[in-house]
């Protein structure tokens, strides 16, 4: 699967008394999935990138890849990793996260980690609500 777009094409945002234009970016990206690798586990394999559209500079791409591992639909495992091409000025940390999702039933647990420089690692859980695989509601 492969798609491609444009991020924040819109006026200036104005906070308080100041406007500010938030920076365009040309995203893509492309992912493929192995179906049934063992019983009905499956693997997806993703690639994506961002590059600001104004005052382009290649060392502004920014590349991602991800893994997904669902064991037979119940368990999801993740892991991901940025490969900037420029200086990284959050360290080295912050280009690796990781984490996991649950299915049950009709609620799906995610939980992720990430480290943010300064902000130290950051964690992040939602509870969303499907109905046969279709998403309903994000819960939190």
């Amino acid at each position: 699967i492969f798609g491609a777009g444009v991020e924040n094409l819109s006026y200036k945002i104005k906070y308080i008394n100041q406007r500010e234009s938030l920076p365009t970016l040309l995203k893509g990206g492309a992912s493929y999935k192995f179906d049934k690798l063992f019983k009905d586990d499956e693997l997806l394999l993703t690639l994506d990138f961002k590059q600001p559209i104004y005052n382009f500079n290649i060392k502004d791409l920014l590349f991602s890849i991800g893994a997904e591992y669902h064991f037979d639909n119940k368990l999801f495992l993740r892991a991901g990793m940025n490969i900037p091409l420029n200086n990284n000025k959050l360290g080295k940390l912050n280009l690796i996260s990781g984490g996991f999702g649950i299915n049950l039933n009709i609620f799906i647990l995610n939980y992720s980690i990430r480290y943010y420089g300064d902000l130290g690692l950051t964690h992040n859980i939602s509870l969303s609500v499907t109905d046969e695989g279709k998403f309903l509601l994000l819960l939190f």
